[in-house]
């Protein structure tokens, strides 16, 4: 029998390779890593890093003492928003409360990597998410996806996992249970004169085909919106066409 030849043994490569990727779901993404399997309970919204702007005197939550932080010290915020007192967390553990004056918040904030696929699952049936469709989307503002899910409250399937932008520090996209009330195949932002196609609106924000140059510099890497959530145009065209009006979009 005569030995494969080189040449013969890449082909066959090539082909096996091939009807690995057609087999492969449309729109997932677990093939990319790291991805990690946590407690529903670690699972949380994007973490903003910072540095404190100006010597701010603040309360300690765990002694409930005084102190003085230092201008430029680093920290982490773990509730956001633009006006109002936001919550930061030092290197050490320690919690308290300070404006978003006294604060220089950086937009690489999010995660790298993704949930494993029974953690996912695992989150959004540890908490109530009604419905008026059997079609529900989480976006992990975390972890830049936005997950499609089938089926009832407690009861949810992941069938779709994108990469996605959502919205960054002083744009940032509003956490909660929101509804899907619209869609329009495309609809034009006169504030930043560009034209959003396959738009699925929620609340004066909605996830939409990103039409700028550098989108494939942020989607899935960090937070580059104006309060949207921005995904590639294949997974644009298919929310247009799958999710329907009434849909939840719980964003967390």
């Amino acid at each position: 029998m005569k030995p494969i030849s080189k040449k013969l043994s890449l082909s066959l490569f090539f082909l096996f390779a091939a009807v690995l990727f057609c087999v492969a779901p449309a729109g997932t993404a677990y093939a990319e890593k790291p991805y990690v399997s946590c407690s529903p309970k670690e699972i949380h919204p994007i973490y903003w890093k910072a540095t404190i702007r100006g010597n701010v005197r603040v309360k300690i939550k765990e002694t409930k003492q005084y102190v003085t932080i230092d201008h430029g010290t680093e920290v982490i915020v773990t509730k956001y928003q633009v006006k109002g007192k936001n919550t930061v967390m030092l290197k050490d553990g320690r919690h308290f409360n300070v404006s978003a004056g006294n604060l220089n918040i950086y937009d690489d904030a999010c995660t790298p990597g993704d949930f494993k696929r029974s953690t996912k699952t695992a989150f959004v049936n540890s908490r109530s998410l009604k419905s008026k469709t059997d079609w529900m989307i989480w976006v992990s503002t975390d972890r830049q996806s936005l997950n499609v899910f089938r089926g009832y409250n407690h009861h949810w399937t992941l069938v779709k996992r994108f990469n996605c932008s959502t919205g960054m520090a002083n744009w940032s996209t509003p956490l909660g249970r929101k509804t899907v009330r619209h869609k329009f195949q495309s609809v034009y932002s006169e504030q930043f004169e560009s034209t959003l196609y396959y738009f699925l609106e929620f609340g004066g924000s909605g996830i939409h085909k990103w039409p700028g140059p550098n989108a494939r510099d942020g989607i899935g890497k960090k937070p580059c919106s104006h309060a949207c959530v921005r995904v590639y145009k294949r997974p644009a065209i298919w929310l247009y066409k799958h999710i329907p009006v009434g849909t939840l979009l719980y964003v967390y």
